[in-house]
């Protein structure tokens, strides 16, 4: 990171999908187990994270957004998002990235 950074770049760690795969069977705790520790190391080497999951599950949990309305329906593995959940996070992403480089008013 430390390389990057010296060269100008900005890092963003983007932390996986809300999506069944992630949820089936024993893997809910793991995948919460994982977003906390790539959270953790983000917050540890102080670079940028976009967190995607938490977006997501709020969608699904608090808005009431079905978890077959954020995958793609020909995926068998229930791991990929569709382009409507694609787009929306592309949009929070890129709203989030133009208001960390607002200036303060």
């Amino acid at each position: 990171m430390a390389q990057l950074r010296a060269r100008g770049f900005e890092v963003l760690v983007i932390d996986p999908q809300y999506v069944p795969k992630m949820l089936w069977d024993d893997r809910a705790e793991l995948s919460d187990r994982m977003v906390r520790l790539i959270r953790d190391v983000a917050n540890e080497v102080e670079v940028n994270l976009f967190q995607r999951w938490a977006l997501m599950r709020h969608w699904h949990v608090q808005n009431g957004v079905s978890l077959e309305q954020l995958i793609d329906a020909s995926d068998p593995d229930k791991l990929h998002q569709n382009d409507w959940s694609t787009q929306q996070v592309s949009l929070a992403l890129k709203n989030a990235i133009i208001k960390s480089v607002e200036p303060m008013a």
